[in-house]
């Protein structure tokens, strides 16, 4: 699993797209529910939807990190560890927890990155990074590259200094868009990019393909030693990341809002049994990966470590026995209480995702103080804002539709699908749906 995995960035993975892709499945609508590090790693260990595991943020001041998340225990590696497989994890861990003296439940070995070494540094895509002043980091770095602050991009390791120093990089029709009138005022206020972020876009962007290099080797070095030991026509392996990154586009910088460049995922998946150098076009969620490998691994959850599952497996469809098309996806997401005239102010959203639409309303909600701002779900308050896209016509999202009349049927029809989802659980999230076209 990487980290803020950018629209255009596989290019970097030959390795990933041919011994995974080629031999697997590549999932290209894939998405994050909730495009934020700790709520998706959240999901990913437990098959819900944030508004389920309770990690609803990165801090605890948002209602998240690691110490927000309901029953801990119960996660894909606790059930997979009862059932007798050996566990381990090694990379960035949730955020939040500060240097644990045992490992987090249900691991057998567990080498994870804690506290100011895992949180905001490229420090999950090498193990070398720290203190790092030779030539990567000298070029990935905007202050004194072993300084441990915001200032760096992704630091490829000393072999890839020099790769992609002057690799294009992606300038789609929304970045830097001209008019964001049909936008939330918090976008439509946004500023042009100036030179400054414009040249932290682009350093970004090219040490963050260099730096993905040495994930495609260590893919490669994996298959290779599965392959040595005649395991790897057993082995299931999962490619995937957190979520995406907003690098310009609409003029937004980072992730947690419910656009394209946030949302979106590479998910491949190498398995035995699935149509290999296949391309699914179905709608799936990073809800779906637990539930998936827990039936890819043939293990059930123990009664002791219940938990309701969100998402579906996807074995079905990755054995072309079952189609997803008209699968309708929750999305979700908050910001921390701020200080308003009379008390505090939080700000979220909730949409749904359809493999044609994406339906999105921005709530607000007024509390009288930082802590019960902190314990407000995702979603609470009055409405603020809606956004309607048709991805088939305006993949770049250039355009809401929300008051546009050939569009009435299909709000009306999104607008019901997302008072199914906002507060689902369980199968109740499984939700297919047909969503009119325009002008119906």
């Amino acid at each position: 699993m990487t980290d803020d995995q950018g629209p255009g960035m596989m290019r970097a993975l030959p390795s990933v797209r041919r011994l995974l892709g080629g031999s697997g499945v590549t999932f290209e609508n894939a998405v994050a529910s909730y495009p934020l590090c700790c709520p998706s790693r959240a999901t990913f260990l437990t098959g819900q939807y944030a508004h389920n595991h309770g990690a609803k943020g990165n801090t605890r001041g948002s209602g998240g990190a690691y110490q927000s998340l309901i029953d801990p225990e119960r996660n894909l590696a606790a059930w997979l560890d009862a059932a007798g497989y050996d566990t381990a994890f090694a990379g960035k861990w949730l955020n939040g927890l500060r240097s644990p003296r045992t490992a987090p439940p249900g691991w057998d070995e567990w080498t994870g990155l804690v506290g100011a070494g895992g949180e905001g540094l490229s420090s999950y895509y090498d193990f070398d990074v720290f203190g790092r002043r030779d030539a990567a980091g000298r070029r990935c770095s905007r202050d004194r590259p072993d300084q441990r602050g915001g200032g760096q991009s992704a630091i490829p390791p000393a072999r890839y200094a020099s790769r992609f120093m002057r690799a294009p990089v992606p300038r789609p029709p929304s970045f830097d868009e001209r008019d964001l009138s049909d936008k939330p005022d918090f976008v439509a206020r946004r500023d042009p990019i100036d030179e400054g972020t414009l040249e932290k876009i682009d350093r970004s962007y090219r040490c963050g393909l260099a730096a993905l290099l040495a994930v495609d080797d260590a893919v490669a070095g994996l298959v290779a030693e599965l392959r040595t030991a005649g395991r790897l026509e057993s082995t299931t392996i999962v490619f995937t990341a957190d979520q995406g990154i907003l690098a310009g586009e609409h003029r937004l910088l980072g992730k947690n809002l419910p656009y394209e460049e946030a949302i979106r995922v590479p998910l491949v998946v190498r398995s035995p049994g699935v149509r290999a150098g296949t391309v699914d076009a179905d709608p799936v969620v990073n809800a779906d990966l637990a539930p998936t490998i827990l039936e890819l691994a043939g293990v059930g959850v123990p009664d002791e470590l219940t938990r309701v599952l969100d998402g579906v497996s996807l074995r079905a469809t990755m054995q072309g026995d079952e189609s997803l098309a008209g699968r309708a996806i929750l999305l979700e997401g908050r910001k921390e209480a701020v200080r308003a005239r009379r008390g505090f102010k939080v700000r979220s959203y909730v949409g749904v995702r359809t493999a044609r639409y994406t339906y999105v309303e921005h709530r607000r909600a007024r509390v009288t103080s930082r802590a019960e701002g902190i314990e407000l779900e995702i979603g609470a308050g009055r409405t603020t804002d809606i956004e309607l896209y048709d991805l088939r016509r305006d993949p770049y999202q250039l355009e809401s539709r929300d008051r546009d009349a050939t569009y009435a049927a299909a709000r009306r029809t999104l607008a019901g699908l997302l008072g199914r989802l906002e507060h689902c659980a369980g199968a109740d999230c499984a939700i297919t749906a047909t969503v009119p076209r325009p002008g119906r």
